[in-house]
């Protein structure tokens, strides 16, 4: 006799709408050679739903990253969809070139849009991180010294004109 595995309210959400994305999205293949995913929780319970983040992938028939193109939160009923300049910036992190083409991808990330949007979510667009430009030193500057330096140096002028105010001092001091 099996047993059945008993979800608690939030994995059985989650698990519901992954198959059914699955069974939509699963077969679509976005050019060149990727099919996309979501994943379901990995047991019977979310945690109250604190654990309820799901991930969509796209993943390559052959050998290549599996790239993740966005997530949702059942718990909150939120979700985000990468653009194709953030899956571009994922794998140039990794040393690789993305082989999504950009035209296939934004039309399967606009029907995958509309499809959380049509089960009520609320669905943001997550752009490429900004990088911060280099910034570019001039020939003849200076760098300033590292703070360690920074300290002997500090101390050993401060010890001087401590010392030069206390003979001055003394020298006032004793004076006829």
């Amino acid at each position: 006799m099996s047993r059945q595995v008993v979800h608690t309210s939030f994995a059985f959400q989650a698990n519901a709408l992954a198959t059914q994305f699955n069974e939509l999205f699963g077969q679509v293949e976005v050019p060149t050679g990727h099919t996309m995913s979501l994943t379901a929780p990995d047991g019977p319970s979310t945690g109250g739903g604190v654990q309820s983040l799901q991930h969509l992938k796209l993943s390559p028939k052959g050998p290549g990253p599996v790239l993740v193109m966005g997530s949702l939160d059942t718990n909150k009923m939120t979700a985000s969809v990468r653009t194709h300049a953030h899956l571009v910036h994922q794998v140039r992190a990794r040393g690789l070139l993305l082989s999504v083409q950009l035209k296939a991808y934004e039309a399967v990330a606009d029907r995958v849009r509309t499809f959380l949007e049509s089960m009520g979510f609320q669905v943001t667009v997550e752009d490429a991180p900004v990088e911060a430009a280099p910034v570019a030193v001039p020939q003849g500057v200076v760098l300033a010294a590292p703070a360690e330096d920074r300290f002997w140096l500090g101390f050993i002028i401060g010890g001087g004109v401590v010392g030069a105010l206390a003979t001055i001092g003394t020298w006032l001091a004793l004076k006829p």
